[in-house]
């Protein structure tokens, strides 16, 4: 089920992480707070796994359904009464997806988007500079840096991380590609 109205889940919530977490957990408890209140709490044990790879989703019928994963060779299902296919397009692409109804736009966009290039700096201070002047740290520019934000915003003490992105060329070219 694809939708843009918020969903409230009716049973247990399974929360199955798969490729590399976030540079900052406290930025994704408080992401994941804003999509589901009290979902940052202490979760069960067993509740998140590491290292397993969505491999199908598969609908159920009544708006549930199957996601399969697999660690190693072995697989096994988890019954969801929502999913959130937080991957990129270019790992989507790879989950046996026709067990469920997606829009043809959708579709269209998880088989031809590419996978976008950036290169992100991260700029260590002991104290944010950028506070001092009531700035947030977040940056949006034409230039060489085109975005950035201050990864430690919700995290106590004086210092502070700065994340600057350069995109597309000025990227592969730091990386030493030619494309």
């Amino acid at each position: 089920m694809v939708t843009s109205d918020p969903v409230r889940p009716r049973g247990r919530v399974s929360i199955v992480m798969t490729g590399t977490l976030s540079e900052s957990p406290a930025r994704s408890r408080q992401w994941l707070a804003g999509v589901q209140p009290g979902i940052g709490q202490p979760l069960p044990a067993g509740t998140v796994r590491l290292g397993e790879r969505l491999t199908a989703v598969r609908a159920r019928g009544h708006g549930r359904y199957t996601c399969t994963f697999a660690s190693g060779a072995a697989t096994h299902g988890v019954a969801a009464d929502h999913v959130v296919l937080a991957l990129p397009f270019t790992r989507l692409r790879e989950v046996d997806l026709r067990g469920i109804q997606l829009p043809a736009p959708q579709l269209a966009a998880i088989r031809d988007e590419p996978l976008g290039s950036n290169a992100k700096i991260g700029m260590q201070f002991s104290t944010r500079v950028w506070n001092a002047e009531h700035w947030t740290g977040t940056m949006y520019t034409d230039g060489i840096v085109q975005s950035g934000w201050d990864t430690t915003v919700a995290q106590p003490g004086a210092a502070g991380i700065l994340i600057a992105c350069r995109a597309a060329r000025p990227a592969r070219t730091w990386a030493g590609a030619t494309a």
